[in-house]
């Protein structure tokens, strides 16, 4: 015998919050099943309860949620989802999409009371389709608005990660961070050279006798990977980003720093 689809609700609750009490939103999704289930889309379904998460941030994903994980695990092919607003189950309506799309693979549907969005209808599914093209083309303006920002910091030789380059520091915090020339790092780098060119010192060497000598101004360690790119970047002229390259030469930095790893 066929099993009839299933209806959960599902609530999310602050306690400061009054008007979107457990019992305001389970009532009113317990209204809108009766409704729908009599002479709507929700004919020939079972009601299966009311899931609810209190006091859980609507950042969190919905069903990386306590009560949304356990409503996750028991849907099934053709179940739906009722729920009074949008940001009782999401961050917003990208985020519903997203996750929508993901049932919809399933045959699983939404209802969002608030918006009259009840995405098993052909409505539904019209709208599904117009707000996710809508959704699409937003997340590539965010795209490109980021990587405009990002290649305008590099030009500037601004920070775009946590992590400055080698041989150089970060100021400051947020939009007023920068970078600044690391005077130890980059004398460390020149030493690298020397040993390296002047020397025919191995990497392992030189990372065993930079292991116990000292560490980068990130409160890392020198490794392999990072010896072998202060290495490189000493005879770059320590490159920001890809950039201009700093206006010391190697030589000049060595004569500078000779006295510093001594």
């Amino acid at each position: 015998m066929e099993q009839c689809p299933t209806v959960y609700g599902y609530a999310r609750v602050s306690t400061d919050d009054q008007n979107n009490s457990f019992e305001n939103q389970k009532q009113r999704i317990e209204d809108y099943y009766k409704y729908q289930s009599e002479s709507g889309s929700l004919t020939g379904t079972v009601f299966g309860g009311v899931f609810a998460d209190e006091d859980v941030s609507g950042g969190i994903p919905l069903f990386d949620r306590p009560a949304g994980s356990e409503l996750h695990h028991r849907l099934r092919n053709g179940d739906h989802i009722v729920s009074v607003a949008l940001d009782r189950c999401f961050r917003g309506v990208i985020d519903a999409l997203l996750t929508q799309e993901d049932l919809l693979n399933r045959d699983i549907f939404l209802h969002i009371m608030s918006v009259g969005i009840d995405f098993s209808s052909p409505i539904g599914r019209l709208m599904y389709t117009t707000l996710a093209s809508y959704a699409e083309f937003e997340r590539e303006m965010i795209k490109q608005r980021t990587k405009i920002g990002m290649e305008k910091r590099i030009k500037d030789g601004l920070p775009v990660n946590q992590h400055p380059p080698i041989g150089y520091r970060q100021v400051g915090e947020g939009k007023d961070s920068h970078f600044e020339p690391d005077w130890s790092e980059r004398a460390t780098a020149v030493q690298i050279v020397e040993w390296r060119d002047v020397h025919q010192w191995p990497w392992a060497k030189i990372c065993k006798k930079l292991a116990f000598a000292t560490k980068r101004n990130t409160g890392g360690t020198w490794g392999n990977k990072n010896v072998r790119q202060a290495y490189y970047a000493a005879k770059n002229n320590f490159p920001l980003h890809g950039g201009k390259p700093d206006p010391f030469t190697v030589e000049q930095r060595m004569a500078r720093h000779s006295s510093v790893m001594s």
